[in-house]
């Protein structure tokens, strides 16, 4: 169990230590989209969610790339359907379809109504 504990402290630490840098990252390169994606998942893995889905609102908000939006709206999606968010999430994925439809057999794993049960509609 001391093992466990200690592997735990020693991985949320390097998570620490990714948002540190990704945080420095943006204080010299405040437009850099990718630092905000970055920071976003060190805080998601921080358990810090909303704070995770904020820098990747700000990173999509810099953004006119359709791939880097593509990336950026599918874990927004990610985030907000792990924490039960169906609404947002769908709406989220639905952003990414809107760039490519392509992609949408990739983003919807399950059939899109899946959301729409859980949401209770």
């Amino acid at each position: 169990m001391t093992l466990t504990i200690t592997l735990s402290r020693d991985t949320s630490l390097r998570y620490e230590e990714a948002l540190a840098a990704c945080e420095a990252a943006i204080r010299l390169k405040p437009d850099n989209v990718w630092s905000y994606y970055n920071k976003s998942l060190a805080l998601h893995c921080l358990g810090r969610h909303e704070e995770a889905l904020q820098a990747l609102e700000q990173a999509a908000s810099l953004s006119s790339d359709a791939h880097f939006l593509l990336t950026a709206y599918s874990q927004q999606g990610k985030t907000l359907l792990n924490h039960q968010q169906y609404k947002q999430a769908l709406a989220a994925y639905e952003q990414a379809v809107r760039l490519d439809s392509r992609y949408a057999p990739g983003i919807f794993p399950q059939p899109a109504n899946i959301f729409e049960r859980e949401a209770g509609e």
